[in-house]
């Protein structure tokens, strides 16, 4: 064992020409065996170690007679010191490692621009035991998507699903939570490197480089640490609602298997719900499972923003109001747009067809008069017709097998169970809107038609 002291970036005493840290400090490293009862100050590093497990079992002492949130940070503060003095110690053993992985960058780089290959090998790496304790936990996902919304049925792979996912990681990851998980990372890269595992060892060092200079996106092992307990959530919820679904009498897996109509389910559900002893029971189902409950409730809402698509649609206008509906309102809506009419016709003599601004202040003044409309047009008479109507559309978009629409449908029937006010509804609201558009639109071309 060597004992003369070296400097990290003295050359080495063994004569290779290269400076100490890169050849033999990590071996002299392993060779030491300091005597316990050497003093803190002849061992900085070990004297470190010595104290902060001193103070750690000092926390969990205090910790056993009642711990306090004090005691709690405390440990916290111990358990990184730790880490940072380990980090240290393994700082030219990183390096090393490092500075191997630069012969391996065009084979990564090349295997990140294959998507299903680094797909493939993140979640084979990533699965592995070892990084289960830095996993997310279903109550994680909970709290997660409880913060920053829901995904779209319940999916977080969908592309379109991107944004929310990337939130809710982020939102679980906060900045010194990034900062010491990418610590906790570039400490693995010697064992990786020593393994040959050079490309997993890449995706390790990528990853955390993203947490540390990439704050505001999520990584590969953020990701995957996220997926895991989001399938533990989507578990969860599937199991919940199965419950739920044969208190109710019902077999899940037969619905799932036999492509029951909506309708059908809506007829068997109302008429479970009609004994009240089962609709209690339900009820304290919903209360014992409040993750499930605040997934189906998101869903609810989600639903019934899907509802507005539908009115997109060009088969949708058999939902629109009739010309004797929307007649007494005609003429406010052309007293109120009597000031943009002069407007159009200075840019259609300018030669400016399209306006944005005139077309944006119609839009507000159309609905306007629509939420003025539905207030008076849609009495609980109204609205029960439109839910019929509803109700037939949703059966001829089962028929053409276009499902996502079909449950649109259902969201807007469920938006109009219970409804409080007329004027509340964005759905009612959006009908009138879009009705009187058309009846704009209609008058408009009958005006030009004229003038050719």
């Amino acid at each position: 064992m060597r004992t003369e002291k070296v400097g990290r970036n003295d050359p080495c005493p063994c004569g290779s020409g290269k400076k100490y840290k890169h050849c033999c400090l990590r071996k002299d490293r392993r060779h030491r065996r300091p005597a316990r009862t050497r003093p803190v100050q002849a061992n900085p590093q070990g004297g470190l170690a010595s104290v902060l497990t001193q103070l750690r079992r000092m926390t969990r002492r205090v910790g056993r007679r009642g711990q306090t949130e004090q005691m709690q940070e405390l440990d916290q503060l111990m358990g990184l010191a730790e880490e940072m003095a380990a980090y240290e110690a393994m700082s030219d053993e990183i390096e090393a490692a490092a500075k191997t992985l630069e012969e391996y960058r065009a084979e990564f780089e090349a295997m990140v621009g294959k998507d299903m290959e680094v797909v493939d090998r993140t979640w084979r790496l990533f699965s592995e035991e070892r990084f289960a304790h830095w996993r997310f936990t279903a109550e994680d996902v909970y709290r997660a998507f409880e913060a920053v919304g829901y995904p779209p049925q319940g999916r977080i792979e969908a592309e379109e699903n991107a944004e929310v996912t990337v939130a809710a990681i982020l939102h679980l990851a906060d900045g010194k939570q990034r900062m010491r998980l990418a610590r906790q990372l570039v400490m693995l890269l010697p064992e990786y490197v020593d393994a040959r595992r050079y490309l997993d060892a890449w995706l390790i060092q990528y990853s955390a480089y993203l947490m540390i200079d990439k704050p505001g996106q999520s990584n590969p092992f953020l990701f995957m640490m996220f997926y895991h307990g989001y399938e533990e959530w989507a578990a969860q919820i599937e199991d919940q609602q199965d419950k739920i679904v044969r208190e109710m009498g019902f077999d899940p897996d037969e619905i799932r298997a036999s492509g029951t109509s909506i309708d059908e389910l809506e007829a068997r559900v109302r008429a479970e719900l009609a004994d009240p002893e089962k609709k209690a029971r339900l009820e304290a189902l919903y209360a014992q499972h409040g993750m499930m409950a605040a997934q189906v409730e998101a869903e609810a809402w989600e639903w019934e923003r899907n509802a507005m698509l539908l009115l997109d649609r060009e088969d949708a206008a058999r939902l629109y109001l009739s010309e004797e509906e929307m007649a007494p309102w005609v003429p406010a809506l052309v007293e109120r747009l009597a000031p943009r009419q002069a407007q159009a016709e200075r840019a259609l003599a300018e030669g400016r067809t399209e306006d944005p601004a005139i077309t944006d202040a119609v839009s507000k003044e159309v609905a306007e008069v629509a939420r003025e409309m539905a207030a008076a047009v849609f009495t609980p008479e109204r609205v029960a017709q439109l839910v019929e109507e509803l109700r037939a559309y949703r059966r001829d978009l089962e028929a053409a097998q276009e499902r996502q629409a079909a449950i649109s449908a259902q969201g807007a029937i469920v938006s109009l169970e219970e409804v409080p006010s007329s004027e509340e509804v964005p759905l009612l609201i959006g009908i009138c809107f879009v009705s009187l558009r058309a009846l704009l639109v209609g008058f408009s071309e009958e005006v030009r038609a004229e003038l050719e």
